[in-house]
C-alpha cells in the first residue's frame, strides 16, 4: 500500500508518519508533499492507494489539488484534513467524492479507521483480481494455443525439487508473498508453476521477489524462470523450454535457478531418457509409491552402463544428482543397485496409520501456531513424507492440513478482534501470517467477512 500525505505544515505530516508506522505501514511506503502542486505531481509519477491531503496549501489548495489528480489516480482513496469545520469545503469535498472530511488534529484511532477501510476495500479489489488473474491461468495451461492478454505483466517460475521426499504446498508460496506482488501457485506433474504479476503500486518488484524466493528454495529446489508476458502467444513454446530444462537438470545442473534466456541443452536420446527417469523417481518416492520407484530404478540401474560407455560425463553427473537426491554415499556403477534399495526401503518402512500421532500433532500445532509452519516441517517432524502425512490427518481431522491450521488461526484472530485493540496488521503477525493481505482473504473466506468488518460488527447493538 502506497499513502501520500499532503500537508504544508511539518509537524502535522511528522505525526501522521509516526501514527502510520506505529500501525504497522513501512516508511519506504509513505510519501510526503508540502504543497498542492507537489502533491498532484507525485501522483501523476506514480500509483497511490490512500492521499490525506490539508485543504489549506500554497501554489495549490487540497481541493483543486484532488480535483487535478483525479484524472491520473482515480483509483486513489482521498481523505480530506483540514482546520476549519466550513460547510462548504465539506460540500465541494463530497462531490469530489472524497472518503471523508476530517478535522485536525487527526488522533491515532482515526488513523487505523481509514487505514482498515482502505486496506478492506484494496482486498476486495484484489480478491477479485486473484480470481480473474487464477481463471486466466487455468485458460492458459489448458488451452495454450489460445490468444490471451493477461491485465499485468506475468513473470512465470517453475519449481521443482531436487531432494527426495520434499514437496511444496501450493499454500505456503501464498504466505511468503509480501503484498508487494500478486501471486497464482499452479501444480503440475512437473513442478510448482508460479505466476507472478507486477502491480501499479510495485512496479518492478518482480526481481526482488525472485531473490526472496531463490534465498528461500535454494538449495534444494530447481527454479526456470519464464519470459515475461502480457500476451500469451509465445507462451506455450517457452513453457516447453522450461520444462525441458528442468526435465534434464540431472546434467545440466541441480539446486540453481536458470534465467528466462538459459537453452535447454542438446542431449543424446538415451541421456535424456535417463534424465527423466532420474526426476521420475522424486515424485514416486514423494507419493510414497514403492512399486513405481522400484520399477523406475530398474530401468536407471539398466540403461546407466550404456551412458557410462557413450557419454562418461553425463553418466558422473547423473550420479551425483541422484547421490544428492537421496544423501547416500556418493554413487557408482558397483553400488547404484544397492542405494537404491535402500532408498525404496525407507518408503516401505513408513509408520502405518495406527501409529499416526494425531493428538500430539494437533498439540503441537495449537501451541506453534503463530510459527512459520508448513506441511513440509511438520511432516518432518514426524519422520512422514508430506503426502503420507497429508493423507492421515486428513482421515483423522475430516480436513486437510492447510484448511484445519487455517481455522485454527482465524479463530485466535477472532478472539484477539474481540478483546484488543491490535491493528490488523499486528493480529495477522501474532497468528501466524507473514502477510496480512493474505491474512484478510483467509479471514473473510471463512467468515464471509473482513478482521474490521468482524470488529465492527461486535460494537452493534
Amino acid at each position: 500500500m502506497k499513502i501520500l500525505i499532503a500537508d504544508d505544515e511539518a509537524l502535522v505530516r511528522q505525526s501522521i508518519v509516526l501514527f502510520l508506522k506505529d500501525l504497522g505501514v513501512d516508511q519506504e511506503d509513505i510519501l510526503e508533499a508540502d504543497n498542492g502542486l507537489s502533491m498532484v505531481e507525485k501522483l501523476d509519477l506514480r500509483h497511490f492507494d490512500l492521499a490525506i491531503v490539508d485543504i489549506r496549501m500554497p501554489s495549490m489548495n487540497g481541493l483543486e489539488a484532488i480535483r487535478s489528480a483525479r484524472k491520473t489516480s482515480p483509483d486513489t482513496d482521498f481523505y480530506v484534513l483540514s482546520g476549519f469545520d466550513d460547510f462548504k469545503y465539506a460540500q465541494e469535498a463530497i462531490r469530489l467524492g472524497v472518503k471523508d472530511y476530517l478535522l485536525k488534529p487527526l488522533t491515532r484511532r482515526a488513523m487505523e479507521l481509514i487505514l482498515d477501510s482502505t486496506i478492506s476495500s484494496l482486498e476486495r479489489k484484489q480478491t477479485q483480481l486473484i480470481e480473474t488473474l487464477r481463471l486466466n491461468i487455468v485458460s492458459l495451461l489448458n488451452q495454450p494455443d489460445h490468444p490471451m492478454v493477461l491485465p499485468h505483466l506475468c513473470h512465470p517460475l517453475l519449481l521443482v525439487n531436487d531432494i527426495a521426499g520434499r514437496v511444496l504446498s501450493l499454500s505456503e508460496f501464498l504466505e511468503k508473498n509480501d503484498e508487494k506482488i500478486l501471486m497464482i501457485p499452479y501444480g503440475t506433474e512437473t513442478g510448482s508453476l508460479l505466476f507472478l504479476f507486477e502491480t501499479s503500486e510495485y512496479p518492478g518488484y518482480y526481481q526482488e521477489m525472485k531473490k526472496t524466493l531463490a534465498r528461500f528454495f535454494l538449495p534444494g529446489y530447481t527454479i526456470v524462470e519464464g519470459k515475461p508476458f502480457t500476451v500469451s502467444d509465445q507462451w506455450n513454446t517457452d513453457y516447453s523450454r522450461m520444462k525441458k530444462l528442468a526435465a534434464c537438470r540431472p546434467v545440466y545442473g541441480p539446486c540453481r535457478l536458470y534465467k528466462s534466456n538459459c537453452r535447454p541443452p542438446a542431449l543424446d536420446p538415451e541421456v535424456e531418457e535417463l534424465c527423466t527417469q532420474c526426476c521420475k523417481t522424486l515424485s514416486a518416492f514423494s507419493r510414497a509409491d514403492h512399486v513405481e520407484f522400484s520399477i523406475i530404478c530398474d530401468t536407471i540401474i539398466q540403461k546407466l552402463p550404456q551412458t557410462e560407455e557413450k557419454n562418461p560425463e553425463s553418466a558422473r553427473r547423473i550420479l551425483s544428482f541422484l547421490t544428492d537426491a537421496y544423501q547416500t554415499e556418493p554413487l557408482s556403477g558397483n553400488n547404484i543397485k544397492q542405494q537404491l534399495l535402500k532408498a525404496a526401503s525407507v518408503i516401505m518402512q513408513i509408520p502405518s496409520a495406527r501409529d499416526f500421532k494425531y493428538e500430539e500433532i494437533t498439540a503441537y500445532l495449537k501451541t506453534h501456531y503463530m510459527e512459520d509452519l508448513t506441511l513440509t516441517g511438520v511432516a518432518a517432524l514426524y519422520g512422514l513424507s508430506p503426502n503420507y502425512f497429508s493423507t492421515l490427518f486428513k482421515k483423522m481431522s475430516g480436513s486437510n492440513f492447510i484448511s484445519w491450521l487455517t481455522k485454527l488461526r482465524i479463530e485466535k484472530a477472532k478472539r484477539l478482534l474481540m478483546e484488543t485493540d491490535l491493528t490488523i496488521r499486528d493480529i495477522a503477525g501474532q497468528v501466524g501470517y507473514y502477510s496480512t493481505s493474505f491474512f484478510i482473504r483467509s479471514f473473510k473466506k471463512i467468515e464471509g467477512r473482513t478482521p474490521s468488518e468482524y470488529r465492527k460488527s461486535l460494537s452493534l447493538p
